[in-house]
């Protein structure tokens, strides 16, 4: 679906992604939020995705989508992202040394 053909309003399924590498991907369904002309904000109310109140996430592609395929790709490009950023820690922490100062009385 694309965002441009929604209104506000609009009730649809959505996968949230926002939490796809500590909680997973979950399905809900959302509102186009009012006030948004983008249609990139989607309200979750009530215990849709098992949240109690109400919920707001902002990018489409990005913290949701309409699309479990393109939840499942988003997922993974996080997955990868992660683990490059962990590589990268992980080159820093390896060349890291550390001396002992001796202390002058």
């Amino acid at each position: 679906m694309n965002t441009d053909d929604m209104t506000k309003d609009t009730k649809m399924t959505v996968w949230i992604t926002k939490y796809a590498l500590t909680q997973g991907i979950f399905s809900a369904e959302a509102t186009i939020c009012a006030t948004e002309k983008t249609g990139n904000m989607i309200a979750i109310k009530g215990d849709s995705g098992g949240w109690g109140g109400e919920r707001y996430f902002h990018g489409h592609g990005k913290d949701w989508t309409d699309s479990y395929r393109d939840a499942l790709k988003i997922a993974d490009r996080m997955r990868w992202k992660k683990v490059d950023s962990l590589k990268k820690q992980i080159k820093k922490l390896e060349i890291m040394t550390f001396e002992k100062e001796v202390e002058k009385e």
